[in-house]
């Protein structure tokens, strides 16, 4: 449980080489003093943002905890088994919360790592918390399965018609499995009712890397009941 209004913690590895598995290194702020806990080092930056919501509700702020403990600790455990890296390695996870509609708390984790090479690579993963029920599956949200399969539908021709890549590159990134919709949100219209959803895809998802990471809104939805 996160237990100060910690927003932002920064880890860097030890400058003397000592260990640097993560054992030690999770990202709670101290219960009480400065938002910002930080260490210096030269082999590589961590750094994780958290919501004011991360606080505020214990459930969210155990996941998101969990979360970004499962990218950290493997990250330095690897970081630890290079002698000498020629570029700064880096880990970022920035948790925000997305609009909403009313009673649901929407959010979105932006993760970015880098560990030498041409480039880093992105992801990005959602959750959907109703203060009633808890974490709700933010693709039960579409309906049923053949609704989810039509919503697939949808996301694939839209990005068919944007994206001059091969076909079956996004056809493959678009089927109607869950793994593919990680980062699914429910979006609020102007009542604040749902109004549609929102789904982003990595890098290499649906996609070359040159494409960045494509984001598909469907808009008008009717999505199941919750």
């Amino acid at each position: 449980m996160i237990r100060s209004a910690l927003t932002l913690l920064m880890v860097i590895c030890p400058a003397d080489g000592s260990d640097a598995t993560g054992a030690d290194v999770v990202p709670y702020g101290p219960p009480d003093g400065p938002t910002l806990w930080a260490d210096s080092g030269h082999m590589h930056t961590a750094t994780v943002e958290y919501p004011q919501v991360a606080y505020e509700v214990p459930a969210i702020g155990d996941t998101l905890v969990e979360f970004a403990r499962g990218f950290l600790e493997p990250f330095l455990h690897r970081l630890a088994e290079v002698d000498d890296s020629r570029a700064s390695w880096e880990m970022e996870i920035r948790f925000r919360r997305e609009p909403s509609p009313d009673d649901l708390v929407c959010l979105m984790a932006y993760i970015y790592a880098y560990e030498g090479g041409a480039h880093g690579m992105s992801w990005s993963r959602s959750w959907v918390y109703n203060p009633g029920e808890g974490f709700i599956d933010p693709v039960s949200m579409l309906g049923d399965s053949a609704d989810f399969a039509a919503f697939a539908a949808a996301v694939r021709d839209t990005l068919l018609a944007r994206l001059d890549s091969d076909s079956s590159w996004i056809v493959d990134g678009t089927l109607p499995e869950r793994s593919n919709y990680s980062a699914l949100l429910p979006l609020p219209d102007s009542g604040r009712g749902s109004g549609g959803f929102r789904v982003d895809f990595s890098p290499y998802q649906v996609a070359p890397y040159v494409f960045g990471a494509p984001q598909v809104v469907v808009r008008d939805w009717p999505g199941a009941e919750r």
